[in-house]
């Protein structure tokens, strides 16, 4: 169940859980052409939103208020990696 498309033969050749652990210095072989593909270094910039949930959570002593920060954190990060961050061409 592919659905992100491959820059060399732009068909779709990658899946949304191979997408979430690719990194800049990550390569994925696409399904389709056996290219490596990777995402680009703007990706690198998604953890942002985790590591401000978690500098927010260290100034609460509520375990509640913790595990909320972090798990909103997490979701935004998530979904400015697969959501913003392209694939390119290895």
């Amino acid at each position: 169940m592919s659905q992100f498309n491959c820059p060399h033969c732009n068909k779709k050749g990658i899946t949304l859980w191979a997408k979430m652990w690719l990194g800049s210095g990550v390569l994925k072989t696409c399904t389709c052409c056996d290219k490596k593909e990777s995402v680009s270094n703007k990706a690198t910039f998604a953890i942002i939103p985790m590591l401000f949930s978690v500098l927010m959570a260290q100034k609460s002593d509520m375990v509640l208020v913790k595990s909320i920060f972090f798990m909103s954190g997490l979701l935004v990060s998530i979904v400015i990696h697969i959501k913003m961050t392209s694939l390119v061409m290895k």
